[in-house]
């Protein structure tokens, strides 16, 4: 069984397990920091409990369900992505087929449903390039925003079940994952990443890649980096695509998520057959294995799921669901750039994308 059928069989399970706190509409809006952290919670499954952590540097506080005490509502199931852009903030709803926009305090500005003819095209991963937001869509397709309107604009179709999107030199590159049918589909996982021209918004390649690609970075050099997570635990690897579009097979890992710093990776993953995770560290220019674990006690983390760096301290963010369930809160734990702890904060269940708030 591959990972993504593991995961949603866990989550299916969790929602038997999970009971929701009681909303509390009482509590008061939540006063923003001018430096913090926002932490997506996924949440449970069909819950629509998906919501926000806010953790303050200033006094090292912690307020929970934040865009609920902003809004009066969760953000809905299963949160994908959270992009700060200008002054406003995006956020998709896997789940729930929409788009979230608000501005830099989580007050709701709009809601897009991406929803037709009654099928949802489920959100996934988001990029932001010259005034407009790029959407990966789970049906096949990347949408384009425009921020002055607020209005989706346009869309181009790409390979199956894309995930996320970076953007090099005016053209944005998409991983198809065929996550959601591998087991089904008769070619299996995809494979490939989509390069759209932005220009005339049509895709100008599909570049060949390993099974099951996810994770997408840029470094310093230009390099795109590729993280494959395969269909089960020997099948993953890491993939670099050159600035000539030349593609490079790296380190035989599987990583569910990565961070990139200058033309360092930092990765994190979960094999399945194990039971166990892994934080491997390698370089984007050569491929070697820099350090096999870059967190001094990898044992603190029970089941990570997200990743970050802080550009400036370079602190590491890693976010751990702790509850194999999707049952509980999890937390995210603060690294300095050496791999030792500093500290953690309790999040919503199922923590996933970490963006820092300035």
């Amino acid at each position: 069984m591959n990972t993504l059928k593991k995961i949603f069989s866990i989550a299916i399970i969790a929602t038997f397990f999970f009971s929701c706190k009681k909303d509390n509409n009482d509590l008061p809006p939540v006063i923003f920091p001018d430096l913090g952290l926002l932490v997506l919670n996924e949440g449970a499954w069909g819950m629509n409990n998906g919501d926000i952590t806010l953790f303050d540097f200033e006094t090292d506080s912690v307020s929970q369900d934040v865009f609920f005490r902003q809004n009066g509502r969760h953000l809905g199931d299963t949160p994908s992505d959270i992009l700060i852009y200008g002054s406003r903030i995006f956020i998709t709803v896997g789940g729930s087929s929409t788009l979230e926009i608000t501005d830099l305090e989580l007050n709701s500005i709009k809601r897009i449903s991406l929803i037709e003819n009654e099928v949802p095209r489920t959100p996934r991963g988001l990029a932001s390039h010259n005034g407009k937001i790029y959407i990966a869509l789970f049906d096949g397709y990347v949408a384009r925003l425009d921020t002055a309107s607020l209005t989706i604009d346009a869309y181009v179709q790409v390979g199956r079940n894309p995930e996320n999107i970076v953007i090099r030199n005016n053209f944005a590159y998409v991983t198809n994952s065929g996550g959601l049918d591998s087991w089904n589909h008769r070619d299996g996982a995809d494979s490939t990443v989509s390069v759209i021209n932005l220009a005339t918004f049509q895709e100008a390649q599909r570049i060949t890649v390993g099974l099951n690609p996810i994770s997408i970075g840029i470094d310093q050099s230009g390099n795109i980096i590729v993280g494959c997570a395969g269909t089960d635990s020997l099948s993953g690897r890491v993939y670099r695509i050159r600035p000539d579009r030349t593609v490079e097979r790296f380190a035989n890992i599987a990583p569910s998520g990565f961070a990139v710093k200058r033309t360092t990776a930092f990765t994190f993953g979960w094999d399945w057959d194990l039971f166990e995770s892994s934080f491997v560290e390698f370089n984007t220019s050569t491929g070697a294995i820099v350090n096999p674990s870059f967190l001094a006690d990898p044992s603190l983390i029970t089941l990570p799921h997200g990743i970050s760096i802080n550009s400036e301290n370079e602190d590491i963010y890693v976010a751990d669901v702790v509850d194999f369930f999707f049952s509980a809160p999890g937390k995210v734990f603060v690294f300095d750039k050496f791999g030792e702890k500093r500290f953690s904060f309790e999040t919503g269940v199922a923590p996933k994308r970490i963006v820092v708030l300035k």
